[in-house]
């Protein structure tokens, strides 16, 4: 799960980097002493969690908060407790008192971590695509493939019963799967990361389908696996 923080004091955003670094399935991606230059990167995107002290000059954290149209997962931080019902106005995730102790901060992450699971398992589990295979059209959710393989001039889709063909390119694959748990693994396979059951050198397995890693893209592959059991 991909962390930011912001607070503008040094010895805060030192315990908060360090407890952060403590957790495996938390990422610090950004850490900032101004609220301004936080709203910027929070914006761009890449966010799950945001760490936000509530007291800071020029833009205070409550104010950051009301200015993100889509916020992340937040947790507030600060050393006034009258701000605890503000904070939860906004409906954050938990509010973290400062002195901050790690066991306190443990069960405010892994409460976020439970409700950004839940939300990115809903998202992928009711998204859906339409595949055009001969003159008929398929509607599936992408949680049921399993994988997609180039055949000649068309991209076999494979769920648990059924496999269908349809005329596309697999950069066509790529960009219509985009966006969920899939990844380019070999030039002539997709995979579903969510349905990966054995990682070999040079293969996966993916319901009990025996799929080649090319070099090119193993790295990237251990990345994303890396990535999708965080969050």
């Amino acid at each position: 799960m991909r962390c930011a923080i912001v607070d503008d004091e040094p010895l805060a955003l030192g315990i908060l980097e360090d407890y952060v670094a403590r957790v495996p399935f938390l990422e610090c991606v950004g850490v900032f002493s101004n609220a301004l230059e936080a709203l910027a990167f929070i914006e761009r995107g890449g966010v799950d969690l945001l760490l936000l002290d509530v007291n800071m000059p020029e833009l205070t954290g409550l104010q950051l908060l009301r200015s993100l149209p889509h916020p992340p997962a937040v947790i507030l931080t600060t050393a006034y407790s009258e701000y605890a019902l503000a904070g939860y106005d906004h409906d954050v995730v938990d509010y973290l008192l400062k002195p901050i102790e790690f066991e306190r901060f443990l069960k405010a992450v892994n409460k976020a971590h439970d409700l950004v699971r839940r939300a990115v398992g809903d998202d992928q589990r009711a998204r859906t695509i339409l595949l055009k295979s001969g003159t008929r059209f398929h509607h599936l959710k992408l949680a049921e493939i399993r994988c997609a393989r180039a055949a000649g001039n068309y991209v076999a889709f494979i769920t648990g019963d059924r496999e269908i063909l349809s005329l596309m390119t697999m950069t066509e694959a790529v960009a219509l799967l985009s966006g969920g748990d899939f990844l380019r693994v070999h030039r002539s396979y997709i995979v579903n990361l969510q349905h990966v059951e054995v990682i070999e050198d040079d293969a996966l397995v993916v319901d009990k389908h025996r799929i080649p890693v090319a070099d090119t893209y193993r790295d990237g592959l251990l990345r994303a696996l890396k990535s999708s059991r965080r969050c």
